[in-house]
């Protein structure tokens, strides 16, 4: 390799940074165009040509970096001979980059000299700025490495004093991300009691969308996005850190951590369908044949356009869909006017507060365990039986919230000032009305009377359940 004179050096400036702290603002990229300056103002001092100006803004190692790729085509090409960045951190940031940019020099065309604008020189055509590239390289891996666990102990501790963490908007929320944003919050409220009673996502979406709320990041609504939004255990005022659970948040909760954990488990079924459309019979679904006991659906006669519940056979009962509808929509309107606010009270339902309150020192007693075995006050076993048995409780809790919750479907039905204009409203789905059906009665579908002209509700046998005898 022959020496070259400042003249024929062709230099590639390197710019990185692994997270732009001003991403989607006026001010993102403002980092990169720091480290420019300064690396462009250590080009001229050197009198090195800058041929190529290599950016990888918000990239971190676990990413691949457009920039480093290209910087070592250049090199083996012999095109580039000096590389500036303004350390070496932001140049190399794993053992691996530092291998392939270690070879790659060795092996190109002309010698390579890597200058920092903040740092020191190395011409890797020797013995000794090799050695001393290298080390320079491990020390700012180290220093890298070392601030990274600082940072994840920091994250850590942020989230078990409940804080929030940073990050655009969230849907309910002002820019704070702790006070809440009344008709978002309005808005939210309505979707998880939607969920809960039997709604399906699709529909939420297309509400969302029509009332022209948005994401908190002003995008439209989508299926996965909304599922995502809904299992946030943000909304019930709960701080995660790292898909855990670690306390309770220092913002209030859109909804309660009860009907959060419901629709986080209805959601989270494996049986139940991500998209579809909600089913057009009312009683598709929920009322049964009373000879098979299979759940009845809507069919269509393509002669005469009627509609008729008929149960999965097909053999047994097909009676038409209007007056059955009629019937038990009569029937449920009939119970929560007369029983009202006495359906809610549900005997069986635990005590929420209570449940919180074990959940919460279920996990202090987890997070302590932890403590004990790193400073050796337990042993490994102990430390190990103690934590399964605690995720065991912490399971069973949540399950028993995520049954709790559940319970809130006659709750707007209740308040309406006049049931039966709310039941038949268009804010109303056939969803929710499926659901309280369900809540307060069976019904079963009987085959109709033969030489028996018109309808006969005789044939439709409606059973209150447990909740509505209670309330009578």
């Amino acid at each position: 390799m022959t020496l070259l004179s400042s003249q024929d050096r062709r230099a590639a400036i390197c710019l990185r940074l692994s997270d732009d702290p001003h991403k989607g603002t006026s001010r993102e990229g403002e980092g990169i165009a720091r480290q420019g300056e300064d690396c462009e103002s250590h080009a001229d001092y050197n009198s090195w040509r800058v041929a190529h100006r290599l950016v990888d803004n918000d990239s971190t190692a676990l990413r691949r970096r457009p920039g480093f790729e290209k910087l070592l085509k250049l090199i083996a090409s012999g095109e580039i001979n000096v590389v500036i960045a303004w350390s070496s951190e932001r140049l190399l940031k794993t053992k691996t980059d530092e291998y392939r940019f270690y070879e790659t020099c060795l092996t190109a065309p002309h010698p390579v000299i890597v200058s920092y604008a903040r740092g020191m020189t190395f011409d890797l055509s020797t013995p000794q700025g090799r050695k001393f590239f290298d080390n320079a390289a491990s020390d700012a891996r180290y220093e890298t490495e070392l601030k990274s666990e600082r940072q994840k102990r920091a994250n850590r501790q942020h989230a078990e004093k409940g804080r929030p963490a940073p990050g655009p908007r969230p849907f309910g929320y002002e820019p704070d991300r702790v006070t809440l944003r009344d008709k978002e919050a309005k808005a939210a409220k309505a979707v998880y009691r939607a969920i809960l009673a039997k709604s399906n996502l699709a529909s939420q979406v297309r509400a969302l969308n029509d009332a022209g709320l948005r994401t908190g990041q002003g995008n439209l609504w989508r299926t996965e996005t909304l599922r995502k939004w809904l299992t946030s255990p943000r909304n019930a005022g709960l701080r995660s850190h790292l898909g855990e659970v670690v306390t309770k948040a220092g913002w209030p909760g859109l909804v309660d951590e009860a009907t959060w954990r419901a629709v986080k488990a209805i959601l989270e079924n494996p049986a139940r369908k991500k998209t579809g459309k909600s089913a057009k019979g009312m009683n598709t679904g929920c009322a049964r044949c009373g000879v098979c006991g299979e759940t009845v659906n809507m069919s269509g006669q393509s002669k005469t356009g009627a509609k008729n519940y008929t149960c999965r056979t097909g053999k047994h009962v097909s009676r038409a869909v209007e007056p059955v509808d009629e019937l038990v929509s009569d029937v449920v309107i009939a119970i929560i006017e007369r029983d009202g606010a006495d359906l809610l009270v549900d005997h069986d339902r635990p005590d929420l507060d209570a449940l919180g309150e074990e959940l919460e020192a279920t996990r202090m007693l987890l997070k302590q365990l932890g403590i004990d075995f790193a400073k050796k006050r337990i042993p490994r076993s102990t430390m190990l039986a103690g934590t399964e048995a605690a995720e065991a409780d912490i399971a069973e809790i949540e399950a028993k919230m995520a049954d709790a919750g559940r319970v809130d479907v006659l709750g707007p039905a209740v308040a309406a000032p006049n049931v039966r204009e709310w039941w038949y409203s268009d804010e109303v789905t056939n969803d929710q009305r499926r659901a309280i059906i369900t809540t307060l009665m069976d019904v079963a579908i009987l085959p109709a009377v033969r030489g028996r002209k018109g309808f006969d509700p005789e044939t439709v046998r409606i059973t209150p359940k447990e909740s509505a005898r209670r309330a009578s």
